[in-house]
């Protein structure tokens, strides 16, 4: 008895402490939105100086999003690695959690309708960022709606 005892101890701990435990996971209400965490401590993601009045906006609910949505979770649009815009998660009015992110251009981009971005969503409840399939920039667009959000794909 003691053996097996020491045993599933053992297995749990080894289990627990594997740093590339899957996090591949589904959002909680069952939609088909997959994606990999990449585990690591809260990003301080900062928007890029240099912004143009060339501007998109993207909406995303919490069924864009591959993990359930907390408080102090963020989505951040990114052409590379240089941050065009970031967004805390809020409650609307029928206490759904959403993101209303705006993405910008910059004073160097010279060809719009060649700029893709990717959306980066850093969930607290798994510990890590997902990240999005590259999309195309829009000028002037928007994504999603306060009633049908955008759903991103997530690599």
């Amino acid at each position: 008895m003691k053996k097996i005892l020491i045993f599933c101890i053992m297995a749990l701990a080894f289990t627990a402490c594997k740093p590339e435990v899957d996090c591949v996971t589904s959002n909680p209400y069952d939609m088909a939105v997959y994606g990999t965490c990449v585990f690591g401590d809260k990003p301080s993601w900062v928007t890029v100086g240099n912004l143009s009045l060339s501007q998109m906006a993207v909406m995303v609910d919490q069924y864009g999003v591959p993990a359930a949505v907390q408080e102090n979770d963020l989505l951040a649009a990114f052409v590379g690695e240089e941050c065009r815009g970031v967004v805390s998660a809020f409650k609307d009015a029928e206490n759904k959690w959403r993101f209303n992110l705006v993405v910008f251009a910059t004073s160097s981009d010279t060809d719009l309708s060649k700029l893709q971005f990717t959306l980066r969503y850093y969930s607290t409840a798994q510990g890590g960022t997902y990240t999005s399939q590259p999309i195309p920039y829009q000028d002037n667009a928007i994504l999603g709606s306060n009633t049908e959000g955008f759903v991103p794909t997530w690599k």
